[in-house]
């Protein structure tokens, strides 16, 4: 140990100083270049002063050579270090040096660009001076501190378990890397925005400050019922491990096998296909059958249709490829609720490298009807497993680039694919047991659009080679634009699918992305401005959209623009305009007789017609706030509107219904500009499979719900329903009357959202049912994104705002 500490320090240097320090002398510490590996020509001036302290911290200050010869009764010596107190169950714990390491291994990749594997490796040589400068010693110290934390697990875990994923298997590091993962994995993770600016996670994780303390929720998650027709019906007890098919032949002699494409199993969707086994009564297995008609079946249904288009394309052009890249809609037969999706033909010689196929009227002929041959033989489909290097092989080969991103971005060892006549995609959802499910209600329908071909579903007849659509089916130029754009951001980023944004994360890329959404949001927002100053004849703007989409923030940051072009700009939201609910007129719901805040009849129209017109003829106008939990105004907080000036000027005007025709129909429509803020899936997960701007909002809903309202997940999942409701009614059919539409999401949005989501999904009780198979979905979702860290955020985004519970509540 002497030589040891003798090697490592000049304690003839450091002797001489501190003695002149407790003398109350003045010196020159020096200061070390660990890049040079020596120490620098300049030190730093230091001085004590008569009533000083002097603290002095590193890995030999417990060694008593330290202070030997020096007065010790002024010596104090405090030994820090993360001590565990929390168990992983009742025979199993981390480890100290674990614990450290988990810290390195954050610590490493955000400050010196160290990977998980290079941190690992260098642990030996960490060790070392520790068992030779510290362990000793220990007992010298006047006082010991533990730095651990309940909570450092789950913030850590957010940036290290992604890491860990990445190193190989060949790497002398991969036992101890999954054993570390395998602890991280019992780990639920949090968001590092409740830490302090003093917080010792600070030193780790880097980021900012942030501002408020932790909501809780104040309503404890629901018992489970002791109902079990909640969950279903007991599964008869087999010997044998069987397939859900067979365990519901047994439950449910009496079931129409015709009219079932699922099971739910202890509240989660399955195929019926997947095995199972019930040895006995006590493995407590519910199973309810998936009927056709139910939400969950008709997902399962366009989940499978598209898996069959894909098929059908790879039947008949072995070089293509079929991406359903966006989506406006769930269901339903016009092409505003359509997946729409292109075919692309490989070129040789560069897996990134393809060219988009325009297909002919006779192409779509030839997909329908392999479709329907495939749904006459009711072909059957597959699950089975692949090694990761089998499934990676295959994929490659088949020139399906976004599932062999995604696998690459995820180190895992073996991956589920779904497999039909020959083809195969990767198995993230369940699906009908044969192809033939598709044919009892006629759930598809194909049809030429423009660069691609549209896939719509629900519809109820016709065939699938000769489906019932519109004639001349359009996309209006608002949608148009939102797709170009998205294409010139994936262009610009290479930023193309799911795995791409992984591996961006791991590459410390996030930021470079998150910079150029933003650029791409301003040069637009720069453009309508411009457009508005152009065109004297707009006077006011409404901006619409689906609740959660960030429309507050958005008018904001179009306010900005507007002013910076020189455009006048007065900004208030339509839920001012709320009548009470105490008014007779305030309208009701038919089920239920709650206030409905959803119908067009809940504005008072009287007095927001005659406000712009005030606004907009110069004079300024003083309306109070509306509180839409008591259903009133508030005078005690009111909100001052100054009118247009005489030059001119524009009145934006924010709301949910915004596209609505009824609203203001006394100003001419060449006066107003419509914008929405539509979410609009920009990455694939795979090739069959993109973010529905569905699951979006509902992550969105259940992070804002419990920020600002203090709900669980549970109950946000519950009030989803009535949301989608006010949009079939208010939105969905007036968005082609847009003008303008803009993207709402990003994708690096989900994997910022997931450390606060993932938590909220997983307390949700199967004794819900219907709340327990959406959040199962979510988590599925949730699986494949990697965590991106709150500090590569940009400071201004409609995320972070969710985030940090900031995000506006008038939606």
């Amino acid at each position: 140990n002497a030589e040891y500490m003798g090697e490592a320090l000049r304690l003839d240097v450091l002797k001489r100083d501190l003695s002149g320090l407790m003398a109350g002398l003045a010196i020159e510490a020096p200061i070390f270049d660990f890049v040079a590996q020596r120490p620098s020509a300049k030190g730093r001036p230091l001085a004590l002063g008569s009533d000083g302290i002097l603290i002095m911290e590193g890995i030999f200050t417990l060694d008593p050579k330290i202070s030997a010869g020096m007065d010790t009764s002024g010596i104090f010596t405090i030994f820090i270090s993360p001590m565990p107190f929390s168990f992983l169950d009742e025979q199993s714990f981390i480890t100290n040096s674990n614990y450290r390491l988990i810290r390195r291994i954050a610590r490493d990749y955000l400050h010196r660009g160290r990977d998980a594997a290079a941190s690992i490796k260098r642990l030996t040589s960490v060790n070392r001076g520790e068992y030779n400068a510290i362990l000793p010693h220990i007992g010298n110290a006047n006082y010991s501190f533990n730095s651990a934390t309940a909570h450092e697990l789950p913030i850590l875990s957010v940036m290290t378990v992604p890491l860990l994923r990445l190193v190989q298997p060949t790497d002398e590091v991969y036992p101890h890397a999954m054993q570390l993962l395998d602890t991280l994995q019992h780990v639920n993770s949090c968001s590092d925005k409740y830490l302090s600016n003093a917080s010792l996670l600070k030193e780790f994780i880097g980021g900012s400050v942030f501002e408020e303390e932790p909501k809780t929720i104040d309503s404890e998650q629901k018992p489970v019922s002791a109902d079990p027709t909640a969950l279903g019906t007991l599964v008869v007890p087999h010997p044998t491990p069987t397939s859900v098919l067979d365990a519901l032949r047994r439950t449910l002699p009496s079931v129409d096998e015709a009219d079932i494409v699922g099971a739910y199993l202890n509240g989660e969707v399955v195929p019926l296909s997947q095995c199972i086994s019930v040895i006995d009564a006590s493995d407590e297995m519910y199973i309810r059958p998936l009927s056709r008609g139910c939400k969950s079946a008709r997902a399962l249904l366009r989940a499978t249709a598209a898996f069959l288009l894909h098929v059908a394309v790879r039947h008949l052009w072995p070089s293509r490829r079929i991406v359903f890249s966006h989506g406006f809609g769930a269901e339903g037969g016009d092409i505003s609720k359509a997946y729409l999706g292109r075919v692309f033909e490989s070129v040789v010689g560069d897996e990134r490298q393809e060219k988009l196929v325009t297909l002919t009227d006779a192409d779509v002929q030839a997909l329908c009807e392999e479709m329907a041959r495939l749904v006459e033989s009711k072909a059957p489909l597959q699950a089975k497993t692949l090694s990761i290097t089998a499934a990676i092989k295959y994929f490659t080969k088949a020139g399906m680039y976004y599932s062999t991103s995604l696998l690459k971005s995820r180190n895992i060892p073996t991956v589920e694919v779904i497999t039909c006549e020959g083809e195969m995609a990767l198995n993230m959802q369940p699906l009908a047991p044969h192809a033939g499910c598709l044919s009892e209600i006629h759930s598809y329908a194909l049809f030429n659009h423009g660069e691609g071909i549209a896939l719509s579903f629900g519809i109820g007849h016709g065939t699938p080679s000769s489906p019932s659509v519109p004639e001349n089916p359009t996309m209006s130029g608002a949608r148009q634009d939102i797709l170009r754009v998205a294409d010139f951001v994936r262009r610009a980023t290479r930023i193309e699918c799911l795995g791409d944004m992984n591996n961006a994360v791991f590459e410390q890329q996030c930021g470079a992305v998150a910079d150029v959404y933003q650029a791409t949001d301003h040069r637009r927002l720069s453009y309508l401005a411009e457009m508005v100053k152009n065109q004297k004849e707009i006077k006011i703007i409404l901006i619409a959209g689906p609740s959660i989409t960030g429309k507050t923030t958005f008018t904001s940051r179009l306010v900005v623009h507007l002013r910076g072009a020189g455009v006048p700009t007065r900004e208030f939201s339509m839920e001012t305009y709320y009548k009470e609910v105490i008014d007779p007129t305030f309208p009701k719901r038919a089920l239920d007789g709650r206030n409905d805040f959803r119908n067009l009849a809940a504005l008072n129209h009287k007095a927001l017609e005659e406000d712009l017109d005030k606004i907009m003829n110069g004079e300024s106008i003083c309306v109070p706030s509306y509180d839409v939990e008591k259903g009133m105004h508030s005078t005690k907080k009111m909100i001052k509107v100054n009118g247009i000036p005489p030059q001119g000027g524009v009145v934006i005007l924010e709301g949910i219904f915004g596209l609505h025709p009824e609203l203001l129909p006394a100003i001419h429509r060449s006066n107003k500009l419509l914008v929405v803020e539509h979410p609009t899936s920009i990455i694939n997960v795979d090739e069959l499979r993109f973010v529905s701007h569905n699951a979006l909002r509902q992550l969105r809903h259940i992070v804002r719900d419990f920020h600002c309202r203090k709900r669980d997940a549970r109950e946000s999942l519950t009030r989803w329903d009535e949301l989608n409701e006010f949009e079939e009614q208010n939105l969905i059919p007036y968005l082609d009357s847009a003008d303008v539409m803009f993207n709402a999401s990003s994708p690096y949005e989900i994997g910022a959202l997931k450390a606060t989501v993932l938590p909220l999904l997983e307390r949700v009780s199967p004794s819900f049912p219907a709340e327990y198979a959406a959040a199962i979905q979510l988590r599925g979702l949730l699986a494949w994104h990697h965590d991106v860290p709150d500090t590569r955020l940009p400071y201004n985004s409609s995320t972070r705002a969710l985030m940090y519970g900031t995000a506006g509540t008038t939606d």
